[in-house]
């Protein structure tokens, strides 16, 4: 017999299921070809937990010293990192259905092909994009549902001075240098969908460093008002999504 032919009367065991088995393959097939089900834009299906995202508008310090004064802008993004560490803790402590997006994955998904630092950072541009249905749309995609918009400004004032003296018998340095630090951070909740939410959320801290050297002995102690306005800021964040979240549950549906 040759190699390929079919034997007389067919293959045994198979002539007589001939239809059944083409059937279950053409049913395979037609499975296979089908088209997927649609995804969100950026290959990840929404969680039905909603997201919020925190964006650093502008940042803002003010140096003074010897009766001088230096104003400078500062880059936000490592605030911004920040303030997402303070509120992902926060979010940790609190019974919320609320989940952080991470600002860089938000503008890589959301705002595709903008530099970080060129991303809408102010309440007005996010009231024009708002209107955009692509925004909208790659915003869903995300369940991203709450911005934090912040602004903060720092301020130092440095005062004293440190002083050295020496002779042919030695030398030594004596005194004291101190800088008394401000942080104010005031952050705006806006509900896409909604636009802006309630009264600002403010939080401030301060606090004094100083070194000083006595003889050749350096001595010294940092304050932190950053860490503790950025803490006060994401619980009262926190609170104020909680506060709106369950104003929203209590109010009657409309007539």
């Amino acid at each position: 017999m040759r190699i390929g032919a079919v034997p007389p009367g067919g293959w045994p065991g198979v002539t007589g299921r001939l239809p059944l088995v083409l059937a279950v393959l053409l049913a395979a097939g037609a499975a296979g070809c089908a088209p997927a089900a649609p995804r969100p834009a950026g290959g990840r299906a929404a969680s039905p937990v909603p997201g919020m995202v925190v964006v650093v508008g502008e940042h803002v310090a003010i140096d003074r010293a010897e009766g001088r004064e230096w104003i400078r802008a500062v880059d936000p993004l490592p605030l911004e990192r920040r303030l997402q560490a303070c509120l992902e803790r926060e979010l940790g402590r609190a019974a919320l259905p609320l989940r952080l997006i991470d600002a860089d994955d938000y503008r890589r998904r959301v705002l595709p092909g903008l530099d970080a630092r060129d991303a809408p950072r102010t309440l007005p541009s996010f009231r024009v994009l708002a209107t955009d249905p692509g925004f909208r749309a790659r915003a869903g995609a995300i369940g991203l549902r709450y911005v934090v918009l912040v602004s903060a400004r720092e301020e130092q004032a440095e005062e004293g001075g440190i002083g050295c003296f020496g002779g042919y018998g030695g030398g030594f340095c004596l005194g004291l240098v101190t800088w008394d630090k401000t942080m104010r951070l005031r952050a705006q909740l806006v509900e896409l969908g909604a636009g802006a939410s309630g009264a600002p959320v403010t939080a401030g801290a301060g606090g004094r460093s100083w070194f000083a050297v006595a003889l050749l002995i350096p001595l010294g102690m940092p304050a932190a008002p950053v860490g503790r306005a950025c803490d006060d800021l994401a619980r009262g964040v926190v609170a104020a999504i909680a506060a709106g979240r369950a104003a929203d549950a209590v109010r009657p549906p409309p007539e």
